[in-house]
């Protein structure tokens, strides 16, 4: 009876042990990079799942799984294995950076200030530890007055990284970032894109079927709604520089659940510029969900189809409450193939939004695309605004190329060039200076 209760506390120690991101990363050393896939899955049982349709990605989302990892015994919220993209088998890839959410506010909440600082003194403990380096270096930077505060550890195996912006009870994120050994650098420099114009010739894509495209560093928003964040981190990774979903959030006032205001978000990126050597533009803006002159009109233009279609009208007497316009409920009773057709003759035509398209992708600038999302074009089968990335053409079948932060399911998808411009709200270029 003895012996079994003692193989089962064993038992349960191994799956404790299995579950401690910092136990595994003592336990690798300076192996680290020579981990596997296959290895980190058989750390992590039943805890990780592919987030890119590359398999260069797995990752681990808290509200997903019954098994909690931990790192310095606090509950994680994401995780996220990066692997090199070689021709081998997926699950024999060797791990090349690991990116560790501690704490954000998108899918933790608020924090106060006590339990912010508890978690930073915790885990800024456990990497002293873990690395033994007596000196890290620390930097800081304010961008668009959000201050991000950085401490880097240089350990035998790799470079250990604690990111985080929290000051009184506006806290954002903690997030941890393993890398090669030497290959992490000021904060002022992982923040600026840094693809030079040479570089960047060399991304675009040319395939038989008349396809232009360019291929994007996948990232998932997860259940936050970051798509805003989550699309311009893809944008911005892709020029080089490490800004990620978070310090966007905190910098364009996200909210977790209601999502991002895209004029708060580009005024940010637009103060924030030099710093991340990004310039921001407004290639396209449609002002019809901006006023209710607007709003009015595009119902107009709707229930004249609709009549003509002889298919129900809706009820576009819009009344601003406490000053404020939510269209939305009357958006969601749109037939989509009527708002559609209703829409495609505006102020500039869709021949106009292929030749924007066309000349950014050809200069290798993939475009950040807001646009209008019905029940079924997304996951949780409801109408609302998204954000996405246009990364491709093809003049051939007149189709645009797009790509989303949903996860694996977020290949490169096509949509007809009529559609994809009936839909759109935005239109936004992020580019090197």
């Amino acid at each position: 009876m003895r012996k079994a209760v003692i193989v089962l506390m064993l038992a349960m120690l191994a799956v404790l042990r299995g579950q401690s991101l910092d136990g595994f990363l003592e336990e690798r050393g300076r192996r680290l990079w020579d981990t596997t896939g296959r290895m980190v899955l058989k750390s992590f049982p039943d805890a990780l799942g592919w987030s890119a349709a590359d398999f260069t990605q797995m990752r681990y989302a808290a509200g997903s799984v019954r098994q909690k990892l931990t790192f310095a015994d606090i509950s994680l919220p994401e995780v996220i294995f990066y692997y090199k993209d070689t021709p081998t088998d997926k699950l024999s890839r060797k791990l090349v950076s690991l990116q560790v959410s501690v704490y954000n506010r998108g899918d933790c909440g608020s924090w106060d200030k006590k339990r912010f600082q508890n978690a930073l003194i915790a885990v800024e403990k456990r990497l002293n530890e873990l690395t033994r380096d007596r000196n890290p270096r620390k930097s800081r930077r304010v961008l668009a007055q959000a201050r991000i505060e950085q401490i880097t550890w240089r350990a035998s195996g790799y470079d250990a990284t604690l990111r985080w912006s929290g000051r009184g009870d506006e806290n954002e994120y903690i997030t941890l970032l393993f890398a090669e050994r030497g290959s992490t650098g000021k904060l002022g420099e992982e923040i600026r894109a840094s693809l030079n114009r040479s570089e960047l010739r060399e991304r675009k894509i040319k395939e038989r079927d008349g396809t232009v495209r360019l291929e994007i560093p996948p990232v998932t928003q997860g259940g936050k709604g970051y798509c805003v964040g989550a699309t311009l981190e893809r944008v911005l990774k892709y020029f080089g520089s490490e800004v990620d979903q978070h310090i966007i959030a905190q910098i364009a006032e996200s909210d977790a659940r209601l999502g991002t205001s895209i004029d708060v978000t580009l005024q940010a990126l637009k103060n924030a510029g030099r710093k991340l050597n990004v310039r921001t533009q407004d290639v396209y803006v449609d002002d019809s969900f901006a006023t209710l002159d607007g709003l009015n009109k595009l119902f107009e233009r709707y229930n004249r189809l609709a009549r003509q279609k002889r298919l129900p009208e809706v009820d576009s007497a819009l009344q601003p409450r406490g000053g404020v316009i939510d269209p939305s409920e009357l958006l969601a009773r749109l037939n989509p193939s009527v708002f559609i057709a209703s829409r495609q003759k505006r102020d500039r035509g869709a021949k106009w939004f292929m030749q924007e398209i066309r000349n950014n992708i050809d200069r290798s600038y993939p475009l950040c695309w807001s646009l209008i999302v019905f029940p079924e074009d997304t996951h949780q089968g409801r109408f609302g605004f998204h954000m996405r990335i246009i990364n491709g053409y093809n003049l051939k079948n007149n189709t645009i190329v797009y790509t989303d932060t949903w996860g694996p399911e977020s290949t490169t998808k096509t949509m007809p060039l009529d559609e994809a411009w009936a839909k759109t709200t935005h239109l936004i270029l992020v580019a090197p200076r």
